[in-house]
């Protein structure tokens, strides 16, 4: 298939005490985890988890794992629970400047989403070690977001971010198969508050549920995806209006349908968006495919750019970085793949690390908050954003616009690109690409003194023998 497993076995960062369904990053340090057992008295904990990722010895459950004492690990630092739900799929965002450690969670319950919020970062006590930076979360309120008479449950959420820390709306959609398009009010984030308000309500646009949505970088257009029509459509945010359909593949064969569909930040004149197409019928020869499209409103036309076989195993997720550069899948067989977005083409593949499907991947570097909303692969940081600046006096300066912002680095600054899966087998697994180095100035001169050296003697050694 044209694509490499991968020379270093990936890095179990971490293990979960429930299945997990969603991984997302939260600054840039944590990680939230979603999942649990549902509402049947199995045992099984339904929450939400805050998983500080360091190269401290804060956890040492795995040391005999990880011999490198520079591991990225995970540890759970919070833990959110979440009654009789399991977390399906969430989003979260920012509030205001990144390091007042406010973040709003999105997260499906069933047929509800719940809200909830950190008011700052705070100080924990974890197996004996003081000072472990951490975010609690409050439950703020919760809406009905899918109102099917039988079986009804969300199952994809979206923020709007094309403002960074202040979101003007969001958007859920689930078996019903309406896509409901929700106003935040950022100022009645309190418990007892009604900061989410319906805006617009696209009843009945597919054909049974809807699998995902996702919001343009500008935050004008929204795309769907059918789950029995497997049709991608695209949507006005303002009106609601239907601006047109994802064309089908010219020569492309009919056994494919698209899986996933999300945007990219390619700073393109047109909208540019990367579609995962699957194989419909599972077999051991099963192909997946990946393909990058633009999106002209103007001419409300979408245009292939290139199509390219990803891998010999179906898709389950795939997360796009915040930069557009790298995108990110896991499959079902428990396989996980980097891929730069521009051609495509394979520059990481863990071939069945994980013992079953992955239900989502992060990025670690560079993006901080994309998406899938079944499951995720997230890329972390590779600057720390949420450290306070100074003024030119170097005194903390709380204005946001004005203030000289620090370069720190990430946790992930080490790194060409880094992404964190989890999966069904309640692992969470780092898979890393590193930097190529680049010769340095020292070694080029170095080179040219001995080139030189080499020269003279060359030339003394032709004149000796004349």
């Amino acid at each position: 298939m044209g694509v490499g497993s991968s020379r270093n076995h990936p890095t179990v960062i971490t293990k979960c005490t429930s299945p997990p369904y969603c991984i997302k990053l939260v600054g840039s340090r944590h990680v939230l985890i979603g999942g649990g057992g549902g509402a049947s008295k199995t045992g099984v904990s339904n929450e939400i988890q805050t998983v500080l990722l360091t190269y401290g010895q804060i956890d040492r459950w795995n040391d005999a794992l990880n011999k490198s004492s520079l591991s990225l690990r995970g540890v759970v630092t919070s833990v959110l629970e979440t009654g009789p739900y399991a977390t399906m799929n969430m989003d979260v965002v920012c509030i205001g400047n990144p390091e007042s450690g406010r973040y709003l969670i999105a997260a499906g319950h069933d047929q509800y989403c719940y809200f909830y919020l950190s008011n700052g970062f705070s100080i924990a006590e974890v197996d004996g070690e003081n000072n472990v930076p951490t975010l609690n979360f409050e439950e703020v309120c919760k809406i009905v977001s899918d109102k099917k008479p039988t079986n009804s449950y969300q199952k994809t959420v979206k923020f709007d971010k094309t403002i960074p820390g202040q979101p003007h709306f969001l958007v859920t959609a689930g078996a019903e198969g309406v896509l409901r398009i929700w106003d935040v009010s950022t100022q009645n984030l309190v418990k007892g508050g009604q900061p989410i308000k319906l805006r617009l309500e696209l009843p009945a646009i597919h054909e049974g549920s809807i699998d995902e949505v996702d919001i343009s970088p500008d935050g004008c257009t929204l795309l769907s995806l059918g789950a029995s029509d497997g049709n991608v459509c695209f949507w006005d945010v303002l009106s609601g209006k239907k601006l047109t359909i994802l064309p089908s593949v010219p020569g492309f064969s009919n056994d494919h349908r698209v899986r996933s569909a999300q945007f990219t930040n390619l700073n393109s004149a047109n909208i540019v968006f990367v579609v995962a197409y699957n194989q419909k019928k599972r077999t051991s020869k099963s192909k997946s495919y990946l393909s990058l499209w633009a999106f002209n409103r103007e001419k409300l036309a979408c245009k292939l750019i290139l199509l390219r076989m990803a891998c010999s195993e179906l898709i389950s997720t795939m997360t796009i970085s915040d930069c557009g550069n790298f995108t990110a899948i896991g499959t079902l067989s428990g396989s996980v793949g980097v891929y730069d977005t521009h051609e495509m083409r394979a520059i990481y593949f863990a071939q069945e690390t994980h013992s079953i499907f992955v239900t989502g991947t992060i990025l670690v570097f560079p993006a901080m908050n994309n998406d899938n909303s079944y499951g995720t692969v997230q890329f972390l940081p590779k600057v720390a954003n949420d450290v306070a600046g100074s003024d030119i006096n170097g005194q903390p300066n709380q204005n946001y616009e004005t203030r000289k912002r620090p370069t720190i680095p990430g946790i992930a600054s080490h790194l060409s690109v880094a992404v964190t899966s989890v999966s069904a087998d309640q692992t969470v697994q780092l898979h890393s690409v590193p930097r190529r180095l680049q010769p340095s100035f020292m070694l080029f001169i170095l080179f040219i003194i001995l080139y030189f050296l080499w020269y003279l003697a060359r030339e003394w050694t032709n004149k000796s023998f004349s």
